[in-house]
């Protein structure tokens, strides 16, 4: 086949046509299409597994093309390259990569093509969990949706919903610190606290009296509803 109409195919037609023929150039780009992203996947969720992870992954695809049934290419490649991130020497993706040089040496990277914003990007995404890193890899990143995240994670889609969410609270603390509180002055301060004491004595005093508080009165010879009862 042409390599002009090779280009035309989608992933998905790109794989049909290496599985029954062998044909490299089909399999060189389905790898130029997707092998930048993944790249920036793995690295970022391990450093330290990257090239193993990926060069096993190409390996499989290129020995053994996988007939997808109906699913996208796409959400293929994530589903294995976490499985293999997850499995064996692979699973130390929390603690072990941060004592690494893992978030150093990506904010270095950054830093060093002049790009400062994305160095503390990279240094905030390192200080998450690792569930909530990799959910939000891969839905900002990667483009999967989170349902097929819940999957890949094996949680509850409301589950992965709120890890999505608070990722990306966390991202934002990180960066640009705790949200800033309105200042006051002791005056103000001062002035609210009578405030809130004043409204607090007049619900009281609008509260209506119970049985016993009543009977005080009546005791006392106090007047109830109008009454007038005098004192024994």
């Amino acid at each position: 086949m042409f390599a002009d109409k090779l280009c035309s195919l989608s992933d998905e037609a790109l794989l049909t046509h290496y599985h029954s023929t062998r044909e490299f150039k089909a399999f060189k780009l389905i790898y130029l299409r997707h092998k930048d992203r993944l790249y920036r996947y793995c690295i970022q969720i391990s450093r330290r597994n990257c090239a193993s992870v990926l060069e096993q992954l190409w390996s499989n695809l290129l020995e053994r093309p996988p007939k997808l049934g109906g699913r996208q290419l796409r959400n293929w490649l994530y589903i294995q390259a976490n499985r293999l991130l997850q499995s064996g020497t692979c699973s130390a993706t929390g603690e072990e990569d941060r004592r690494t040089a893992s978030a150093d040496d990506l904010a270095k990277d950054a830093l060093s093509t002049g790009d400062p914003s994305r160095a503390r990007f990279l240094n905030a995404l390192q200080k998450l969990p690792r569930v909530q890193r990799n959910v939000f890899l891969l839905h900002v990143e990667c483009g999967l949706s989170l349902g097929l995240i819940a999957d890949i994670e094996r949680l509850p889609l409301k589950t992965c919903a709120a890890h999505y969410r608070q990722s990306r609270e966390s991202l934002a603390t990180f960066i640009n610190g705790q949200p800033r509180r309105a200042w006051k002055s002791e005056r103000t301060r001062k002035m609210e606290l009578a405030a809130e004491l004043e409204k607090s004595t007049q619900r009281k005093a609008a509260e209506p009296k119970n049985a016993d508080s009543l009977a005080d009165e009546v005791s006392n010879g106090n007047s109830v509803k109008g009454i007038e009862v005098p004192a024994i």
